[in-house]
């Protein structure tokens, strides 16, 4: 996971692709490729 600073903002580029996808009943879906992970934020408080 990366941390970034409270009010930094993070630009990166994803495209919505057709993949494969083990829970659809037709094993391919639409979603947004290269998956991101979730970010962590520091608190306005810190």
């Amino acid at each position: 996971m990366t941390t970034y600073k409270y009010g930094k903002q993070k630009i990166f580029t994803q495209t919505y692709l057709e993949g494969d996808d083990n829970w659809a009943p037709e094993g391919k879906s639409w979603h947004w490729q290269p998956v991101m992970a979730d970010d962590i934020y520091e608190s306005k408080g810190k």
